[in-house]
């Protein structure tokens, strides 16, 4: 239940921004249009029926509602939070900072940047065994390459390039 200085609180804001609204010569249906909020919760907004707005977007479209007819937009914010945040004792909430029910993982200081990293600090303690791990990486490449192209190319005899009629270039008088 809203206790009397707080809904006294909403009647008098709500009626500001009515007034504020008609000052500047705005319609509700400029005001909807602009801001797109339903024509049903800014009716609420501007008659104080403030539980008729969901309270997350209340603030929000408090927001909009201030700018669209030209409103301070902070101090209506202030006065709205000033006049909402008065401590009353159905509304209020204590905080229990006793030990939770459940015990709280240990930050241990790892991080992503850490584990991906980690890999390369290792290596650099043992440079001779990463150069050493390097310099076998290029001979195996090396004769796997070597290999490979060796296996591509034909293979053709002298005695083979004699029956093909090549005799001018390897002793014609054989």
């Amino acid at each position: 239940m809203i206790s009397s200085a707080k809904s006294s609180f909403i009647a008098a804001f709500a009626e500001e921004l009515l007034r504020a609204r008609e000052y500047s010569g705005v319609s509700l249906d400029e005001v909807a249009a602009v801001t797109r909020i339903s024509g049903e919760f800014l009716d609420a907004l501007e008659a104080g029926r403030w539980e008729a707005i969901p309270q997350p977007y209340l603030r929000g479209y408090l927001r909009l509602y201030a700018q669209a007819v030209g409103m301070n937009v902070d101090k209506v914010l202030q006065g709205f939070d000033s006049g909402i945040s008065t401590p009353d004792s159905e509304d209020s909430a204590t905080l229990d900072f006793s030990s939770p029910l459940l015990r709280q993982p240990e930050h241990i200081g790892v991080t992503r940047a850490k584990i991906r990293a980690g890999w390369f600090t290792a290596l650099t303690k043992h440079r001779k065994t990463a150069y050493l791990a390097l310099a076998a990486a290029i001979v195996i490449l090396g004769t796997g390459l070597y290999l490979s192209r060796r296996a591509q190319r034909p293979h053709i005899s002298v005695s083979g390039l004699r029956a093909l009629g090549c005799r001018e270039r390897f002793g014609a008088g054989d």
